[in-house]
């Protein structure tokens, strides 16, 4: 019985060395960029653990702000290798979660999720940061205002809208340390979902781009 139960322990103990699986240095980065920070590049390492060969048959980003590279996507006993992510951070601000899920054909883990965590600093303070009407309504306007984050210069270019029903008139308080949006309308008899651009130039830097959506409902 004793041998038997050797050669059986022995047996398993094989099997599962043999298992294909990636093993992740992290699983999980995490950022903190600049002010006005466009990109942030993320790079997932990984090795073959396994005594066979892994082939990671798909990488699924969970948005289309995030894009993925694999340079191969089969990989050897002992092989190293990276997904390299690229995460658009466009007008987010505050903290933001993206996650990545990868498939592959190991027989032990098959399916990872990878994560990119970033605390994004805010540039501007826009309130409210959307304006909506009912469909019919009479006098439709409302007053954004926009102001810089604590320390932070701005010039807003200029504005403009996605729809001729919608009217904005940028006007400049404090010198330019403040800025009001009149938001109109002409027509509110259809549904409408559309927004008002600010062209917002800082710190030297290439102008940045941030929407008002504007929805008649």
């Amino acid at each position: 019985m004793k041998v038997k139960f050797v050669v059986l322990a022995s047996f398993i103990a094989l099997t599962v060395g043999a298992s294909a699986q990636l093993n992740w240095e992290k699983r999980t980065l995490e950022f903190k960029p600049d002010l006005g920070t466009e990109h942030l590049d993320a790079r997932f390492k990984f090795k073959n653990v396994s005594n066979s060969s892994v082939t990671i048959v798909e990488v699924k980003p969970s948005c289309g702000c995030t894009t993925t590279a694999l340079s191969k996507k089969t990989y050897e006993p002992g092989e190293e290798g990276e997904i390299s992510a690229n995460f658009h951070v466009g007008e987010m601000t505050g903290i933001q979660e993206k996650h990545i899920i990868v498939k592959t054909d190991a027989a032990e883990d098959p399916m990872t999720q990878l994560t990119i965590k970033a605390d994004i600093p805010k540039l501007l303070e826009i309130i409210p940061n959307s304006v909506s009407w009912n469909k019919g309504a009479q006098g439709a306007s409302e007053t954004v205002y926009v102001s810089p984050a604590e320390g932070v210069s701005i010039k807003v270019l200029g504005v403009d809208s996605s729809d001729e029903r919608i009217l904005p008139k940028l006007k400049a308080l404090n010198g330019g340390k403040k800025y009001e949006v009149l938001v109109s309308l002409n027509n509110t008899d259809e549904a409408m979902k559309g927004f008002v651009r600010l062209d917002v130039e800082y710190g030297g830097e290439k102008p940045k781009v941030y929407k008002i959506p504007v929805t008649i409902q």
